[in-house]
């Protein structure tokens, strides 16, 4: 991971503090570490910071922790494992 990939995973543990750390690490573990695969990296990256953007439009709109497909809630659970979650468990399981 380059420079500005760290650099932006900080600023996103420091606006999402614990939970943000969380889904950082996540993406991390997925992402592959060999040098080659850079632009990957940033994709992966890139990907984690549009859904984290994603949730705080939400948010914003007061439509934070509602499924973006049926409207029902999404449960708590799912939303403190992964804050940028935009679907309930039945919908993301079809």
């Amino acid at each position: 991971m380059d420079r500005s990939s760290l650099s932006v995973s900080r600023d996103l543990v420091s606006i999402l503090g614990e939970k943000g750390e969380r889904i950082v690490l996540s993406s991390r573990q997925t992402l592959p570490q060999t040098p080659s695969d850079d632009d990957s990296a940033a994709l992966q990256l890139q990907l984690t910071l549009d859904r984290i953007e994603a949730a705080l439009g939400r948010l914003d709109a007061g439509e934070y922790g509602l499924c973006l497909s049926c409207g029902g809630q999404i449960g708590y659970v799912r939303l403190d494992q992964d804050p940028s979650r935009a679907l309930c468990g039945r919908c993301a399981a079809r």
